[in-house]
């Protein structure tokens, strides 16, 4: 009965170290906020505003990362989105001239107000030194169009430089959208893309093998 027990305590300790690792391991979502406006606001309703000749973001990358998703916080019905990941020569002015296409796709959305749409596809590696824009055009209306009102003013952040918005492949308009990228752990060997695990979750579970903890404690002492 004992080693029973035990057997079952120690196959929940190696349950939770997996667990830990899968949660170090896990996808970081990446969101792009300029430091001069953190909250951002709805600029426009019922409007295209400007998607149809193309919105996004520019950067230039610091370190040498992998990304595998894009995310564009829009309110949609019905709409279909297109999604362009480029290779550019630059962070600055018309960043459209010479631009090599690395990712590409589009779907249809529809909302729940305002939400983050999601492209996945193949793992991309992001060159420290390189520059990269994410873009996105939709032909239809936005119910609501979320902006950061940065006044074009670049700005960095861990990992990234010269981050910047676009309209119509051009640094020149004021504002950026709400945009996040999808980076996969850098760690050596293959990576898992799966759902980080929550705090809560985290905190049940060290819970429980606290108590796991206690209970075995009682058992030893009681048999001593």
């Amino acid at each position: 009965m004992r080693n029973n027990f035990k057997s079952r305590l120690a196959l929940l300790a190696v349950s939770a170290i997996a667990l830990w690792s899968i949660a170090a391991g896990a996808r970081a979502q990446i969101a792009f906020v300029p430091p001069n406006d953190s909250t951002g606001s709805v600029l426009s309703t019922n409007s295209n505003d400007f998607w149809g000749v193309s919105r996004g973001v520019v950067f230039q990358a610091t370190t040498t990362q992998t990304i595998d998703s894009v995310s564009l916080y829009q309110d949609l019905t019905g709409v279909r989105v297109n999604f362009e990941i480029d290779q550019t020569t630059g962070a600055f002015g018309n960043i459209g001239t010479g631009k090599t296409v690395l990712r590409s796709g589009g779907h249809t959305f529809t909302t729940s107000g305002l939400q983050f749409i999601t492209f996945t596809f193949a793992p991309l590696q992001l060159t420290a030194g390189s520059f990269y824009h994410v873009r996105f055009t939709f032909a239809g209306n936005s119910n609501q169009n979320f902006f950061y009102n940065n006044n074009n003013v670049a700005f960095g952040q861990p990992g990234f430089a010269q981050i910047d918005g676009t309209e119509a492949d051009d640094t020149s308009n004021a504002v950026m959208p709400s945009i996040q990228i999808g980076a996969l752990s850098a760690a050596p060997g293959p990576t898992v893309s799966i759902p980080a695990l929550s705090p809560m979750l985290l905190a049940a579970l060290a819970l429980l093998l606290a108590g796991a903890s206690a209970l075995a404690l009682r058992r030893r002492t009681r048999s001593t």
